[in-house]
């Protein structure tokens, strides 16, 4: 039986150039998406609000709240800030070292 690490490799192997950076592109956007969903998440947990109560605060629908924290759609800043902000908190953004590639 084939592992997923040894299939994952293979089909990496597989790729030319340009489907690399593809895949890589691709990777980062859903890295990014679930990063933006655990802090909304989190965000709105320590806040001890539920979905509908946030929504109701950005004057939304519960599936907003919830599309967001599923990583869902491709929320800007802007709309990360009002977010926060809805929970109390403030957005704050920084740069690190990435240790986490996909290959």
């Amino acid at each position: 039986m084939v592992s997923l690490e040894q299939m994952r490799k293979r089909l990496w192997d597989e790729m030319d150039q340009s489907q690399r950076a593809e895949y890589m592109d691709e990777y980062r956007a859903q890295v990014a998406a679930g990063k933006a969903a655990d802090v909304v998440y989190r965000a709105r947990h320590e806040a001890g609000l539920t979905q509908e109560e946030l929504a109701r605060r950005l004057g939304k629908k519960q599936t907003y709240v919830s599309a967001l924290e599923r990583g869902r759609g491709n929320p800007t800043v802007a709309t990360l800030e009002k977010v926060i902000a809805a929970t109390g908190n403030q957005l704050t953004l920084g740069v690190g070292t990435n240790t986490d590639e996909a290959a």
